[in-house]
């Protein structure tokens, strides 16, 4: 730790000589700007061979050629800025290419339920989450995974979802799965279209005794008490975390 530490530190102080070299240099440009052509005309202008308003003129063109050829210098930020983003941009189409989906590990979308057999996960890094696991899931049953922070317990559902690359074992689940994220997406609107979302058209296609059983079904009483399904509010501020996830539900 000490040692990223001593090298983040050092990148710092070598950006603060880059600027602080790069600003110094721009300001003895702009000054140079008004000096050198002064410096050059003031001589002719004292023996009388150019008028005063010469030595003006002469500062305003220089000033001028000095902008266009120095465009490279005011826009240096600029061009990092833009090498940056389009390296990042660069990544991130690699990284969505359509190889890289061979590079999941595989499953097998047959049956009901969800079983695991002899799973293995890991971190990139090479850290070992977890070793060998098994289980299975049957319709009707429930499984509650728990255990502390950075165990492995979202790596899991990635990796039945097909979004996980690091590790081996054998997975399946049935078509008809939905994977809830732990921070629902709260779409603006009424509180029907929450409750309903994605569909479409605030989810007129269904009944309010179908949305109302939905909820009571998701434990969101104390919602339906507070707020109208045509009523429209902040839903991210006045909803909790769990009543969030309850409306994904």
């Amino acid at each position: 730790a000490m040692q990223r530490y001593r090298r983040l530190r050092q990148q710092l102080w070598l950006r603060v000589w880059w600027r602080t070299g790069l600003a110094s240099f721009r300001d003895c440009l702009n000054w140079a700007a008004y000096l050198v052509p002064v410096a050059i005309v003031a001589p002719h202008w004292l023996q009388g061979y150019v008028a005063f308003g010469v030595v003006s003129q002469v500062v305003m063109a220089f000033q001028a050629s000095l902008s266009s050829l120095s465009i490279v210098v005011r826009k240096f930020r600029s061009v990092s800025s833009l090498a940056a983003e389009g390296s990042r941009i660069e990544d991130l189409v690699v990284a969505l290419g359509p190889d890289t989906s061979a590079l999941a590990l595989p499953v097998t979308v047959s049956g009901q339920g969800a079983e695991v057999e002899g799973l293995t996960l890991s971190l990139p890094s090479g850290t070992q989450l977890f070793h060998n696991l098994s289980f299975s899931v049957r319709p009707g049953q429930r499984l509650l995974i728990v255990g502390s922070s950075g165990c492995g317990k979202t790596t899991l559902l990635r990796a039945l979802a097909g979004l996980w690359a690091d590790g081996t074992g054998k997975l399946r689940r049935t078509a008809s799965c939905v994977f809830v994220p732990q921070e629902p997406f709260m779409p603006e609107g009424s509180l029907r279209r929450v409750l309903t979302f994605p569909l479409a058209n605030d989810g007129k296609a269904l009944s309010d005794g179908v949305i109302l059983a939905a909820a009571h079904a998701s434990l969101l009483d104390s919602v339906l008490r507070r707020y109208e399904l045509t009523e429209v509010a902040d839903w991210e501020s006045v909803l909790s975390r769990g009543e969030q996830q309850r409306c994904a539900f």
